[in-house]
């Protein structure tokens, strides 16, 4: 499989390789002129850099990629040149979802190998630098055609420079991770749609550092320690229907116990 950038065209194996061995990577990457960083469980480490090219980019780091659609994707190293943030397409950055079935590719403006036109799923790039690109997620056809990141998936990313006149992009690859589940301020809950709402508390109760606690108990309880129990009635009392300790009433006068 073949991608373009504007002034070269470099090539994917079919299938990708998956190395994950440094002398293999090195290998690959001067077999196919790549400047080379790779990912092991998300954590990026430069492994490589291959030709020492000061005209060449070079990436150092990159953020953890997850399913979301849109996720700050940060991507740090050297030589990258600058840009203005965009929404669409550029010659000059490529992100490959080849795991995915199909398999497809963002943020290009030629699709080389189907003889198409730019993507149909694009970047949103809000900062391009010389040494940092952020990604703030996927726009355009994403979601459609199962053109969506999955838990696992294995994601190249291909930079080059748009001012530069090295003629070889720098890559690195990443697994594709599931989002953290986020936290929600005090007094609040994550809800099926997985956004914090209110806590709302059952009558009786109040939120209290966060947590629901009751405040009032039923009729014939009382509260003790934060817990309702049941009243009881000194001897020579009982429990009247307004859940108060009243004395037993005496037998009237007028009744008589039969012998």
């Amino acid at each position: 499989m073949c991608l373009a950038h504007s002034r070269f065209t470099f090539f994917v194996p079919t299938p990708v390789p998956i190395v994950t061995d440094a002398t293999d990577q090195n290998t690959y990457a001067r077999t196919h002129g790549l400047n080379l960083v790779s990912s092991h469980d998300a954590a990026i480490s430069a492994l490589s850099n291959v030709g020492q090219d000061p005209d060449c980019p070079v990436i150092q780091s990159g953020s953890p990629i997850t399913t979301n659609q849109k996720q700050p994707i940060t991507i740090t190293g050297s030589g990258f040149g600058s840009q203005q943030p965009y929404s669409g397409d550029s010659p000059y950055i490529t992100i490959l979802d080849y795991t995915a079935t199909p398999y497809w590719v963002a943020g290009h403006t030629s699709d080389v190998e189907h003889s198409l036109g730019p993507n149909l799923v694009t970047l949103d790039v809000s900062q391009w630098t010389d040494s940092q690109i952020v990604i703030a997620g996927f726009d355009g056809s994403y979601g459609s055609n199962n053109w969506t990141l999955h838990n696992g998936d294995k994601v190249y990313i291909y930079v080059s420079n748009p001012q530069g006149a090295c003629e070889r992009p720098a890559f690195y690859t990443t697994t594709v991770t599931a989002p953290p589940i986020p936290s929600c301020p005090t007094g609040q809950t994550l809800n099926s749609n997985g956004v914090c709402t209110p806590i709302q508390c059952p009558s009786g109760q109040q939120l209290v550092n966060g947590v629901c606690t009751i405040i009032q108990c039923p009729t014939g309880q009382q509260l003790v320690n934060g817990v309702c129990t049941i009243i009881q009635c000194p001897t020579g009392e009982e429990l009247n229907a307004n859940g108060i300790c009243t004395p037993i009433q005496s037998p009237q006068n007028g009744d008589k116990t039969q012998q």
